[in-house]
């Protein structure tokens, strides 16, 4: 997948899975196509414009998002 992303123009949306800061999990949303923001945006709790939070964000685990990425079964 990262092959595939390199090169090409994505979108990148840091934001937060669970309410509770003691269980929250951080997650990082990489999309190919702008379209899927709202989706992000929707389900997860955003990160605060705080440029000290946005620096110090480190994600628990990552999302990609390539609807038009085709596997070659022979790879799999």
């Amino acid at each position: 997948m990262s092959a595939y992303l390199r090169g090409k123009t994505v979108f990148v949306q840091d934001c937060y899975a669970g309410a509770d800061t003691k269980y929250r999990q951080s997650v990082r949303v990489i999309k190919r196509i702008c379209l899927a923001q709202p989706f992000a945006r929707n389900m997860f709790i955003q990160v605060p414009r705080d440029r000290a939070v946005i620096k110090a964000f480190v994600p628990d685990f990552t999302v990609l998002h390539c609807p038009n990425f085709h596997a070659d079964r022979m790879m799999i």
